[in-house]
């Protein structure tokens, strides 16, 4: 099923009040670039919001679910030994 998802510079200028854009009217020009440049193919925004279409969360294996501790542990430990489930 696809998803149309909305792009944040297309709906920006409607969303700032006017008077902002009237007093600042390079703002609205500079906060669409810097959407634009969030929202490129594999820029910050895309990754985010389209992170399903990267990962096939259905095609990683071998994942590790449980361990085993071989030893306690306190709050000065700086290693903790594993044993994994298999």
């Amino acid at each position: 099923m696809a998803v149309d998802r909305v792009q944040i510079q297309d709906v920006l200028s409607s969303q700032i009040p006017s008077y902002v854009q009237d007093d600042f009217p390079l703002l609205v020009n500079f906060l669409e670039e810097y959407y634009v440049s969030l929202e490129t193919p594999g820029g910050v925004l895309d990754l985010i919001e389209n992170l399903d279409k990267y990962v096939k969360v259905d095609e990683l294996t071998n994942l590790r679910t449980e361990a085993l501790l071989l030893s306690d542990i306190n709050t000065n430990a700086t290693s903790i030994a594993l044993s994994t489930i298999v």
